[in-house]
């Protein structure tokens, strides 16, 4: 009766060690995650019996990533297709929950609406998650008779299975990114020779002796080498040509610290300027061998923020100086921005016919220069190689003065030019002067032709702004005398009579507690006054044209004052007053009105006695002629007009 049952138990232990087998050969002989899955489920229906097995796998984010099954009693693509849109078993969202780590469960009444209670209406399931430490991988199901999923035996079985896919899946996904990383690094190793020499930055690898250990294409291109001759070479020698390890030296502040480092550097025996970073390197047991020296060339950047810098200087400078300071201190900062020892400004009359030699720099005149020239005026045509930017109209290098064809030799005390770089500045298709350096100790260049053009053309904005100013200030000046000059009273007032300026006497205003200006005029002065400017306001506005018009009124301390006022449009809102006291012309005026009227009283007296006169005559001579006798008077009437 027992030996029955013994085999059972024998047949039992087989199959499960048959299982347990072929899912460690799947395990260590495929190296594919979806492969070993599928496998998987293939390999318990056929050692363990099961009617279905099938596994769900997720991503890190817990989305659905893969479904794989085998003997599955249902269209798998309509399950997977669920499983995509966010459908999940009961089962599987149990174990998501944590409550088990492996649910046993019957389709008949423990898996609600589930798509697999279809297929199998009456079997048991036993699901587990698949996970290993802390990565989880997804969900293993099966479908199994009642007298296993309710086994413990079979449970702890099913659950080692999933464990060791999950050991599994970890060591693949493992595997994986190892072969990624070591593609990527195979790829980097591969393409770092060419990425070395692509740079264009200047990088080198440098030992604890300051030996250059490798250096790419562009640092052997700049030190004028090939690549394979500056290996062992010392950075302080090859690079700087110094005998010894300069103070400046971020490799050596890196060799002291451990830590990157990083300076600005002149370097390279050519006057640019470097932006170095030096980062340390350590071997496997973290003993520092070197750094990777990386020098970026800033000359054009540090160019330009100097120059912004001294532009501002120029323009804040502009402000406070005369005409003849500030051509001097443009002419001064081009000479330093070049690293030029000499340095002009000629202005070039308006025909271009003729050039004026306006200013030399500080430095050329106290060092080099004792040539006359200022203030003088010579034609072009006279002129040497130097004014090339003028009759080409661009700016032109001469790097070899001395050799260059055309030369016509120096005035007397004029300083030796060995190299010269000069550029027009143009306005309105003519060139209106020339900005010039001299004696780089090195040749010019186009960064020190940028340079120099934005220093010339803007020196010649704030010129211009400067000859306008100063212009201004002499016309302001003009024009505040004439204004002086004038004795009437000049009003600037708005529409609504607000006065926005005056020239006036205090003595001569109606209001004299304070200034005027910002007050309207209703508030300073009668009612009757303001409705009478008001009125001449509107009309002046309204009609765009002069409104003259007298007034009356008292000021303090003199009394009653006549005045006549002239008042033109200003603007759409403003108008301008002139205001002139006419009170002594009107007492003039008055006087002479009263003389009138005396003269013209006395005439009449005059002219009625000269006729009764005449009339006497007349009679007498009548009288005369009576008496035979001839007439006594010659009388000489003048018409009477009545």
């Amino acid at each position: 009766m027992n030996k029955p049952n013994v085999l059972h138990v024998e047949d039992e232990r087989i199959t499960v060690l048959k299982a347990i087998r072929r899912i460690n050969q799947l395990i260590v002989s495929v190296d594919n995650a979806a492969e070993l899955t599928q496998k998987a489920c293939e390999t318990l229906i056929s050692t363990r019996m099961y009617s279905g097995a099938w596994i769900i796998l997720i991503n890190e984010d817990g989305t659905f990533r893969e479904f794989v099954s085998a003997g599955l009693k249902m269209d798998s693509n309509r399950f997977s297709t669920a499983l995509q849109g966010g459908f999940r078993p009961d089962c599987v969202r149990c174990l998501e929950e944590g409550l088990d780590a492996c649910q046993v469960r019957h389709t008949g009444h423990d898996c609600g609406d589930c798509l697999l209670r279809e297929a199998y209406p009456e079997n048991y399931i036993l699901s587990t998650r698949i996970r290993y430490k802390q990565s989880h991988w997804g969900y293993l199901t099966v479908t199994a008779p009642g007298s296993m999923a309710e086994n413990s035996e079979e449970v702890e079985l099913f659950t080692d299975i999933s464990e060791d896919l999950g050991l599994a899946l970890t060591n693949l996904d493992r595997i994986k990114k190892q072969e990624q990383v070591e593609k990527r690094l195979i790829r980097v190793l591969d393409d770092w020779e060419s990425t070395f020499d692509a740079i264009p930055d200047l990088i080198a690898i440098i030992d604890t002796d300051h030996r250059i250990v490798k250096a790419n294409k562009a640092m052997a291109a700049k030190l004028g080498h090939r690549v394979e001759d500056l290996t062992g070479r010392q950075c302080f020698d090859i690079v700087h040509g110094l005998p010894s390890i300069p103070d400046f030296c971020p490799h050596s502040r890196s060799m002291r610290s451990g830590k990157e480092e990083n300076s600005e550097v002149m370097a390279y025996k050519r006057g640019e300027i470097y932006d170095v970073t030096t980062t340390p390197i350590f071997d496997e047991k973290g003993k520092l061998t070197g750094t990777v020296h990386v020098a970026r060339d800033i000359t054009i950047r540090k160019k330009k923020e100097q120059l912004m810098a001294e532009n501002l200087a120029l323009g804040e400078f502009a402000l406070k100086q005369p005409l003849n300071h500030l051509v001097t201190m443009a002419i001064d900062k081009a000479e330093i921005l070049t690293d030029s020892k000499i340095a002009f400004f000629h202005f070039v009359d308006e025909d271009e016919t003729k050039i004026s030699l306006q200013a030399w720099s500080t430095n050329t005149l106290k060092n080099f220069c004792a040539a006359e020239g200022n203030g003088m005026h010579y034609p072009i045509e006279l002129a040497g190689i130097w004014a090339d930017s003028l009759r080409e109209r661009r700016p032109v290098i001469h790097n070899d003065y001395a050799n260059t064809p055309g030369r016509k030799g120096l005035p007397e005390g004029h300083a030796t030019v060995v190299r010269e770089l000069t550029v027009p500045i143009i306005r309105a298709g003519k060139v209106v002067a020339i900005l010039g350096v001299g004696n780089k100790p090195i040749d010019y260049d186009n960064n020190d032709v940028d340079v120099v053009t934005q220093l010339a053309n803007l020196a010649w904005e704030y010129i211009i702004s400067k000859r306008f100013e100063e212009a201004l200030f002499k016309s302001e000046q003009y024009a505040r005398a004439l204004l002086d000059a004038i004795p009437d009273l000049i009003f600037r007032m708005t529409r609504d009579g607000t006065y926005l300026d005056y020239k006036a006497g205090k003595e001569d205003l109606y209001y004299q507690s304070a200034s005027i200006i910002g007050k309207n005029n209703r508030d300073l002065t009668p009612s009757w006054f303001a409705d009478l400017i008001e009125e001449k306001i509107k009309s002046t506005l309204d009609h765009g044209k002069l409104v003259l018009f007298e007034y009356q009124l008292p000021t303090p301390g003199t009394g009653m004052r006549d005045f006549e006022a002239r008042m033109v449009p200003n603007g759409p809102d403003e108008i301008t007053a002139i205001a002139r006291d006419i009170t002594d012309r009107k007492k003039v005026e008055e006087a002479l009105k009263k003389k009138i009227d005396e003269l013209e009283w006395f005439n009449h007296m005059m002219v009625d006695r000269e006729l009764k006169m005449i009339d006497l005559k007349k009679e007498i001579n009548v009288l005369l002629n009576r008496l035979g006798e001839e007439d006594k008077y010659v009388i000489h009437q003048k018409p009477h007009s009545s």
